[in-house]
């Protein structure tokens, strides 16, 4: 019986980091991109259940949502007043873990506060990323449905 990879949601949009990502950790990752909030939001509403990380930038460049916007979308505390009609059904969790790559002292501390399961400062060699990832997948729910129970949607919330 085949192991499926863990699969991660990239979120950055940045092509070249991208492509670099893809080469160094897709022996061991399956990797799904968004280059922009809209497609962060899309995807993680078609990947929710099988999703086991997301590593996200905070700099998304010119989208409505940043990528501390988006911590908070998942972890169901982004004030309903900032989150655009195209958001509002994105699942929640306060368990799904969340990497954020920054080059910003003050951007890790923030997102720390907003809920990030592990900061990396940039620049960082991919091993430092690979680490953190294999520390945070962990095996999957017995049952799709006991993750999908355990999930919220913006303005309900998520179980403990």
């Amino acid at each position: 019986m085949a192991v499926e990879r863990p699969l991660v949601l990239y979120i950055e949009d940045d092509d070249d980091l991208w492509r670099l990502m893809q080469r160094r950790l897709s022996d061991e990752f399956s990797l799904v991109r968004a280059a922009s909030d809209v497609e962060a939001c899309v995807l993680l509403r078609e990947f929710w259940v099988d999703l086991r990380v997301i590593v996200t930038d905070l700099n998304l460049g010119r989208g409505a949502l940043s990528g501390l916007d988006l911590i908070q979308l998942v972890r169901g505390t982004l004030a309903l007043e900032r989150v655009p009609a195209w958001a509002r059904k994105v699942p929640t969790s306060l368990r799904l873990p969340i990497i954020v790559t920054t080059g910003s002292e003050v951007h890790a501390a923030a997102a720390r506060a907003a809920g990030a399961t592990r900061v990396l400062m940039k620049p960082f060699r991919f091993a430092a990323l690979q680490t953190p990832l294999r520390d945070v997948v962990k095996p999957p729910p017995a049952r799709p449905e006991a993750l999908a129970a355990s999930a919220g949607v913006l303005g309900v919330p998520a179980e403990e």
